[in-house]
């Protein structure tokens, strides 16, 4: 049986299957500006947080147009057709089996939090969660902080709370907590940069409930 008794996931390329549509919104930008349009895989090898430094590698001045209003920019044409998206595969199924072994559930994410709340119960999802963490602004500030209230609120011991992410960001979060992590790749970051951080990385969600 397993040690973990509380899961913490991500959400915008963990469970829910959106990195085909920020590519779709990132192009939009682009094309807004006469700029390259990129392809999922240039997105997956170059995405990163601080998410304005991505933006700077793809060649948007911010002496001429500032982060915060491409950022809303961004957002809105993301949340206009967000509900294109379907969840992960095995999502459900994976935070059934997990369930029935005992383990909790919250979700951490950099996401706005009344956005998250709308997805969750657009996906008929938010009894799956004890806790629903999100920002509370649009320029993807620190997640890190977040997660500590989170697991301050959650009161085990960090060894037995483990966090579930797409991106390397995700496994920098879980360090600073001083918890596991598994990251799975099929999100917003490329296999190939997840492995030269993190100790575990699967292809897909339902692989979680064999490594926990």
């Amino acid at each position: 049986m397993s040690h973990y008794k509380h899961i913490i996931w991500d959400w915008n390329g963990t469970l829910v299957d959106d990195v085909w549509l920020c590519v779709d919104v990132l192009n939009t930008l682009l094309s807004r500006r006469n700029m390259t349009a990129v392809n999922i895989d240039h997105y997956r090898a170059n995405f990163g947080f601080p998410v304005k430094n991505f933006y700077e590698g793809l060649g948007f001045d911010f002496s001429t147009v500032s982060y915060e209003s491409l950022a809303t920019e961004y957002i809105t044409e993301y949340n206009h057709r967000r509900f294109e998206c379907s969840l992960a595969p095995y999502a459900l199924e994976t935070i059934d089996r997990l369930s029935a072994a005992g383990m909790g559930h919250s979700i951490l994410s950099a996401y706005q939090q009344d956005m998250l709340e709308d997805a969750l119960r657009f996906y008929g999802i938010c009894d799956l969660f004890s806790n629903r963490v999100g920002m509370t602004d649009y320029y993807a500030h620190s997640k890190a902080q977040m997660g500590l209230g989170l697991l301050s609120k959650l009161d085990l011991k960090p060894s037995s709370v483990i966090l579930i992410g797409d991106t390397l960001h995700d496994f920098e979060v879980a360090s600073a907590l001083n918890i596991d992590c598994v990251l799975i790749d099929r999100g917003h970051q490329h296999s190939s940069r997840l492995l030269q951080a993190a100790p575990k990385v699967v292809n897909c969600i339902s692989q979680l409930a064999a490594c926990l």
